[in-house]
């Protein structure tokens, strides 16, 4: 009816963003979420599963009989293992301990390398100021340098599927199926995975924004019905 709007935001649920947007927007009703939450919802289609986001950062989320279960989403400083900004971080970490000699270089590392001319301190000035997307534009080269056989890159995805099975685990998603994986890089993660969970892999039922109208729905639609009552 024009009178309800729901927004999930990236980061909305680490700063006043979303009380702010809810007492600005022309709503009648609003509110603003963080997008995890329009992400869930979209993917489950409001029934049980478990949502495993890996794009840029990363997050899983469980929902079995009632019960959530969420790991993740703080960031690639902080968290975000298997993300992209995560990867791309973890790409120049190993850039550098090549350089200072722990570690033997690859084809990967020396393309890196050269393009931050051979000097270091390029290579931490960037990551100081990059921000997520910059540091995730690491990411398709990690994913094509473990298609080639990159050592380097080998090692960065193979940790990497080992941390996410770590959570999956955690969140018990063997009893929390099917298994939703979205996110620019959930085609990058699906044939690493190891079988148990492949078995349980689904299409996403829907993207955030079919959670978005899925959430205004129950939470605004059913509220005026019953007050119709």
């Amino acid at each position: 009816s024009g009178d309800v709007a729901w927004l999930g935001l990236a980061g909305a649920g680490f700063t006043d963003l979303a009380n702010r947007l809810e007492q600005q927007l022309g709503f009648k009703h609003t509110k603003v979420s963080s997008d995890s939450i329009t992400t869930v919802e979209g993917a489950l289609g409001g029934g049980d599963g478990t949502v495993v986001l890996i794009g840029t950062g990363s997050f899983i989320e469980s929902r079995h009989s009632g019960n959530n279960r969420h790991i993740g989403g703080w960031g690639y400083q902080l968290g975000d293992e298997c993300g992209g900004a995560w990867l791309g971080r973890k790409l120049l970490q190993t850039v550098l301990y090549v350089h200072d000699g722990l570690l033997p270089p690859s084809d990967l590392t020396r393309a890196v390398f050269e393009r931050f001319s051979r000097t270091p301190n390029r290579i931490v000035r960037f990551a100081q100021k990059a921000t997520p997307g910059e540091m995730a534009g690491f990411a398709p080269e990690i994913a094509k340098g473990y298609e080639k056989g990159d050592p380097v890159a080998r090692e960065i995805m193979s940790a990497s599927v080992r941390l996410l099975c770590e959570r999956l685990d955690a969140v018990d998603a063997l009893s929390a199926p099917p298994l939703y994986l979205v996110g620019g890089l959930a085609g990058v993660y699906l044939p690493l995975l190891p079988e148990r969970y492949k078995q349980l892999y689904q299409p996403a039922k829907g993207d955030a924004l079919a959670g978005a109208l899925s959430l205004a729905r129950k939470r605004f639609v059913s509220d005026r019905k019953e007050a119709a009552l």
